[in-house]
């Protein structure tokens, strides 16, 4: 088995130092280049002896970062992210038998996030007609089977049998509220 965690917390990434300052850039750190957030990983397996394998695997990450403003049109848009998440799960199992081998998966992953349009740079009021939250939700659902056949000789060569098989259903929303 195994498990991981780590973090990240950045006040934003430095301009290059030829970057000339303007109104929407002080040209010091990127403005709202910012990030912080967390992770983990979890994953556990077992051996099943001759006949094969067996994983589980699961995960998680919520980042919520912001969105650096355009520097070099007249069009402004001054974005957040407040939620930025990803959660995911699988289990995986591999099998060897006599005439048979291959592995059969499933998982389900969930991302989703929401975004904040603001007035101004600032990033704290929304009274404009432009400004709104939007969510965003996209989930999936799937599987795959693979299986493959021992080889048998024949007379004019080697016949060997593969099958992969992928299922998936997907969901997405999103929604916009605008103010």
């Amino acid at each position: 088995w195994a498990a991981t965690a780590g973090g990240e917390f950045s006040l934003g990434f430095p301009l290059s130092h030829n970057f000339k300052p303007n109104k929407y850039e002080d040209g010091d750190l990127r403005d709202a280049s910012d990030r912080k957030g967390g992770n983990f990983l979890v994953k556990a397996g077992r051996s099943l002896g001759t006949w094969g394998d067996i994983e589980i695997m699961a995960g998680w990450t919520q980042s919520p970062r912001g969105v650096p403003t355009g520097v070099s049109t007249d069009t402004h848009r001054y974005w957040r992210y407040s939620a930025w998440r990803t959660a995911f799960a699988s289990t995986r199992l591999t099998f060897d038998a006599n005439a048979l081998n291959g592995q059969i998966q499933i998982w389900a992953t969930d991302q989703s996030n929401t975004l904040h349009a603001y007035d101004d740079a600032s990033r704290t009021t929304q009274t404009q007609s432009n400004t709104y939250d939007s969510t965003w939700q996209d989930d999936e659902y799937g599987g795959r089977i693979d299986l493959e056949s021992m080889a048998v000789e024949l007379p004019k060569g080697t016949l060997k049998a593969l099958l992969r098989a992928d299922f998936r259903y997907q969901y997405h929303l999103s929604q916009v509220d605008v103010y």
